[in-house]
């Protein structure tokens, strides 16, 4: 068999882990297809591999081809033989069955199956041959292991640019300004190796931050024509070589597909994707043949399945939807969906279920939030303050002020119902509470509570007075937050409405935290006690840790610490809830140690064996710690040590 790998101009760059794992299954499995997307690298890696096998290698490139015929007379020329002595695929077996070394198939997925059964055969029919193909999907023979290939790692995208960017200009230099810029550019082309050298090409042309700027022109600026692969001269051809080998249903599902940001599940694909020419039942085969043809990506690491389009097919996509005329009607389906989910997990957070506040599995879907959000502002539909009044699970995630952001808007631009209006308001003056700005709080609520009682709803009125109980708390009026919290305790008793269970809850605990800072001990110990039983009662993770939290206040501040520590001891082993949680637990219960003189005992909670002299202020934890604290559960932490230690010499007296 006669070698005929083509000569490389250009270094091998970053793959090493690719390398090694393609290796390994080629010395496992005899037959192995390196699949992956438009530009991934397939070819070279599969050259890489081939040029590294002792024994030899034969090149047979298919993407010329263009019938599945042809593939027994091009695989019979790349192995040194008369292509007109070879006539069909026995003949070809025949003549190779004494050969070694590796036949590598490059450009599959567009010759009907044909490389599959060609490889198949000829590893049966020749011991000593192994079979390597590229292709953007399986081969689909029972024989072959498939290797699935991605992006390259970022520090091997980047390495990629600067030695491509050189080839173009010999001046380029990566300052630690451009660093960050030359990264983002990667990270835009989902780091493929062939769209990063396109792009790397204009570094003659255009600075980084420009380079980055004019991205949303990707396919006119990700050209090559010196590359001798027509379908590579540009990053467009070689998506639309892609998309012309999908049958009209595949090519509807996967520009449909284009209009989701970032991942998402397959309850969200069926219903965006399905119409009325389209049924459920047909979008999940299509479905899962995009992601053989590596169109659609996905992502099991999180133990359940995720789908993605890198976005450079993404946009791609898009740009279909809108030459399709179902831009807005895909849309408007999406946003629709991402509604429907928000509306079930909001009735659940105010419901007597035990559904915990923070998911952070809400943040996979971020983006498409994200997006349903500003189409529907754009569309100026009414979904959008729906939307942004009841995506609670969602801001406790993001930083105060984008989740402000869209809710002010909302509430001045969106014209909301007044129960849409009412959400909004009660989300504002929560968060505000959160960013310390009692006064914008306060405003909020009252305007909520105006509507509560305009309506004769005594649940949501008790609510928003136990919210205004714990603002005014923390704004230093004692007596104001307890007139709140009683009265929302008063009003919540009075009523049967479903999810009462958790606003006497929440409204107990504000009502013992308003006794405990008038130093009615006996009083708050009598409430928090009451809110503990309820919230256990219907059984919410979050709100048992938080009735629970209260009560260890009460009997620290009653000076029953040991007391304190064996409750917070059981709230720890009550979960799950979110992580900030339980930092904050972990941290409470070594400030209690600590304040009992538990010293050594209390900072093991958080990874140091023996604390330092700055210890109780700082908190730093060591390598060891079972978690490390955020700069913001440190200081919580200092604030807790602080106000223990002042208890520490009375215990100690």
């Amino acid at each position: 068999m006669r070698p005929n790998l083509p000569v490389q101009l250009t270094g091998f760059v970053g793959r090493k882990r690719e390398f090694a794992e393609v290796r390994r299954l080629l010395e496992e499995t005899r037959v192995v297809c390196i699949a992956g997307p438009a530009g991934s690298g397939k070819t070279r890696l599969g050259l890489e591999i081939a040029r590294m096998r002792a024994e030899g290698a034969c090149f047979a490139d298919l993407s010329v081809l263009t019938a599945p015929g042809l593939v027994v007379g091009a695989v019979a020329s790349a192995a040194g033989l008369e292509a007109a002595r070879v006539p069909d695929l026995t003949t070809l077996a025949h003549q190779l069955r004494q050969e070694s070394g590796v036949v590598l198939l490059d450009n599959c997925e567009h010759l009907a199956g044909e490389p599959g059964s060609v490889a198949d055969v000829l590893v049966h029919a020749c011991p000593q041959l192994r079979v390597l193909a590229t292709s953007r999907e399986p081969l689909g023979v029972q024989s072959e292991a498939v290797y699935r290939l991605g992006g390259l790692s970022e520090s091997d995208a980047m390495r990629l640019f600067v030695l491509r960017a050189r080839q173009a200009d010999d001046s380029f230099r990566l300052d630690d300004q451009d660093e960050a810029t030359v990264a983002a550019i990667c990270r835009r082309l989902d780091r493929l190796p062939l769209a990063i050298e396109m792009a790397a090409a204009y570094a003659g042309l255009l600075a980084p931050e420009d380079l980055l700027g004019r991205l949303h022109q990707r396919f006119g600026l990700l050209a090559d024509r010196r590359s001798p692969v027509a379908r590579h001269k540009t990053m467009r051809a070689a998506i639309e070589w892609s998309e012309g080998q999908l049958t009209a249903a595949e090519r509807t599902v996967f520009r449909r597909l284009g209009v989701f940001v970032g991942s998402f599940d397959l309850e969200a694909a069926e219903a965006v994707v399905t119409g009325s020419e389209l049924t459920v039942p047909d979008s999940l085969p299509i479905l899962l043949r995009l992601v053989e043809r590596s169109l659609v990506q996905l992502d099991r690491s999180e133990g359940v399945g995720r789908y993605r389009l890198l976005e450079t097919l993404r946009e791609y996509a898009m740009e279909m939807l809108a030459e399709a005329g179902e831009l807005e009607a895909v849309r408007n389906a999406h946003a629709g969906h991402y509604w429907q989910v928000t509306l079930g997990r909001f009735n659940e957070l105010f419901s007597d279920e035990p559904t915990a506040l923070i998911d952070p599995t809400v943040l996979r879907d971020l983006g498409n939030y994200r997006a349903a959000l500003e189409f529907t502002n754009a569309a100026g539909s009414p979904l959008f303050a729906k939307l942004a009044g009841r995506l609670t699970s969602v801001w406790g995630l993001i930083p105060i002020n984008e989740a402000c952001h869209w809710m002010e808007i909302a509430l001045a631009e969106g014209s909301p119902d007044p129960e849409t209006r009412y959400w909004l308001l009660w989300n504002l003056g929560l968060f505000a509470g959160l960013a310390g700005d009692s006064s914008a709080s306060l405003a909020y609520l009252d305007e909520a509570l105006a509507l509560c009682e305009a309506r004769s709803d005594s649940r949501e009125a008790a609510r928003i007075l136990a919210n205004m109980a714990a603002v005014k708390g923390m704004a230093g009026e004692a007596e104001a937050s307890l007139a709140c919290a009683q009265r929302a305790v008063r009003l919540v008793r009075e009523t049967s409405a479903a999810g009462r269970r958790r606003v006497l809850a929440l409204a107990l605990m504000n009502l013992a935290a308003a006794l405990l800072r008038l130093s009615d001990l006996d009083g708050a110990l009598v409430a928090a006690e009451e809110a503990v039983a309820i919230a256990d009662g219907f059984g919410e993770p979050q709100i048992r840790r938080m009735t629970r939290g209260q009560q260890v206040d009460v009997y620290s501040q009653r000076l029953e610490l040991e007391k304190a520590i064996a409750l917070h001891r059981q709230a720890l082993g009550i979960g799950p809830v979110d992580v900030l949680r339980q930092l904050e637990g972990l941290a409470r219960m070594a400030t209690l140690l600590i304040a009992t003189g538990k010293i050594e005992r209390g900072f093991g909670w958080l990874g140091p064996s023996k604390p330092t002299a700055s210890a109780s202020t700082t908190c730093q934890p060591s390598a060891t710690s079972p978690m490390g604290l955020s700069r913001r559960s440190r200081e919580r932490l200092a604030s807790w040590a602080r106000e223990l230690r002042t208890c520490a010499p009375r215990v100690a007296g």
